[in-house]
């Protein structure tokens, strides 16, 4: 991808992009576990059983601080990729996207959460249970992941680590190693309080908040937590040059835009590459008062230029034109009155779509936080009157329009064969169907747009379009990180 397009080398999105070699065997985690271990990277489970894997929605692994570049391109080995994130203090997501769905691996340097570190990586790492690629961490350094994981990230005790801390607890934590991992973060007189309370802790929300606010107010003591606290709560909002990742669908009516997108976003919706959505053609759907300036929409003639061809000037015409003039209507005078009237309506009009257009991209693509921002069409909907039959005059207004306005990262072309779209949208008919059809291409050429022919399901489309360009979206989206 250049900087230029979305998913794009030259803009446009590659058909053979070179994807990641995955090892042989097993599922894309059993991958990357084997490909770790035979990298030597020292690494555990965190959360998850090596028997759990398969079901798991996305992993969590720890692995060791110094081991940061050989995980990288042992992961690689295994067909992931990172997604960056500079909030994120000691962890790197990986995605890896096969048999329809994203595979993601929450890759750990350290304990962090928020931001704060709160136990020891290397020591957890030292005493870990070995089990081939299945390394799982010791009972006491599990126990106190759980809990601090709880008590520094979320509003109260998630149900589902529930039953494994108790079970830890029941089945007896050595004290000396506790006391190991609190010396280090300093949360001795914390520890042994929870752990003396602990079934108080589980069912009084009260001593819950109390223990949150001391175990955070004392983790942010150090200057490496209070900055890493704040990056995290902030670090979003400093975002100079981030923006969301610009993918526009057009076609003509009926080629399937919506359902795409709605596909698209469905299939991004629970992964690190989550896509937000927003409306950005230039007929309807608006957020300012627009109702008055709606009224004030160019005719599909120009009175400019048919004055000149009354005039003497020799200017083609489009038939329409010519009936007008041939209709009667065609005075010099009149002409004149209706050009003059048309000349101060018009910048009214595109002032105001201006604003309308500049509104919606402020608030749905610059202030986004989401990687990715699907937009159901795009500016370049301005080329039909209404969104329906094309203009014959003003072009290079409309260029100019184009080129000052940001263009999009990527443009999808839906088209899909008029059979289809009459099934669909039996109110179009084939004549207006080829002619959005050939106007769209010739507006977009500049731009290089990837063709997709939608006569499949859109979960299919989907499928197809991920399979062969999921590395180039996500490089795209580690750039704007």
């Amino acid at each position: 991808m250049t900087d230029g397009s979305v998913v794009l080398e030259n803009g446009r999105l590659p058909q053979d992009a070179d994807a990641p070699r995955a090892v042989g065997g097993g599922t894309p985690y059993h991958e990357a576990l084997t490909c770790l271990v035979e990298a030597e990277v020292r690494h555990c489970l965190l959360r998850d059983r090596l028997e759990d894997v398969d079901r798991c929605r996305d992993l969590d692994l720890l692995i060791h601080p110094a081991d940061g570049r050989v995980t990288v391109a042992a992961l690689a080995r295994a067909g992931f990729l990172p997604r960056r994130d500079r909030r994120l203090r000691g962890k790197c997501v990986f995605l890896r996207y096969v048999h329809g769905r994203f595979y993601t691996l929450d890759v750990h340097a350290g304990f962090f959460q928020n931001g704060i570190e709160y136990m020891d990586a290397r020591r957890a790492l030292a005493r870990a249970e070995r089990a081939g690629a299945g390394a799982r961490l010791a009972p006491e350094d599990e126990f106190l992941h759980l809990l601090l994981h709880n008590l520094l990230g979320k509003k109260e005790l998630q149900e589902k680590h529930v039953p494994r801390l108790r079970a830890l607890h029941a089945a007896g934590l050595d004290p000396e190693r506790l006391g190991e991992q609190a010396r280090i973060s300093g949360l001795r007189p914390e520890i042994d309080l929870a752990s003396a309370s602990f079934e108080t802790l589980l069912a009084d929300g009260a001593a819950w908040h109390r223990m949150q606010r001391r175990v955070r107010r004392h983790l942010v003591r150090r200057p490496g937590n209070a900055i890493g606290a704040w990056r995290h709560a902030h670090g979003d909002r400093l975002r100079l040059r981030r923006r969301a990742v610009v993918l526009a669908l057009l076609g003509p009516d009926g080629s399937g835009k919506t359902s795409f997108a709605d596909a698209l976003e469905a299939q991004l919706r629970d992964t690190p590459l989550r896509a937000g959505r927003v409306y950005m053609g230039c007929w309807g759907h608006d957020h300012l008062p627009m109702r008055q300036a709606r009224r004030l929409v160019p005719p599909q003639v120009s009175h400019a230029r048919m004055l000149l061809r009354r005039c003497g000037v020799p200017l083609g015409l489009t038939e329409e034109e010519r009936a007008y003039l041939v209709g009667g209507r065609g005075s010099i005078v009149r002409l004149g009155f209706a050009a003059l009237r048309y000349a101060v309506k018009n910048p009214l009009f595109h002032l105001a779509l201006a604003a309308e257009m500049t509104f919606r991209y402020g608030r749905g693509i610059a202030r986004s936080r989401r990687p990715l921002v699907i937009t159901d069409r795009y500016v370049y909907d301005l080329e039909f009157r209404q969104g329906k039959i094309p203009f014959a005059h003003g072009a290079w207004h409309r260029r100019l329009w184009y080129r000052f306005f940001p263009a999009p990262d990527g443009i999808l072309y839906l088209t899909t064969p008029y059979d289809l779209v009459e099934q669909r949208k039996p109110q179009l008919d084939r004549q207006q169907f080829e002619t959005m059809d050939r106007v769209f291409r010739r507006v977009l050429r500049p731009y290089q747009p990837l063709e997709i022919v939608s006569d499949a399901p859109p979960d299919d489309m989907v499928h197809a379009f991920l399979t062969a360009h999921w590395e180039r979206l996500l490089e795209r989206c580690n750039r704007r990180a």
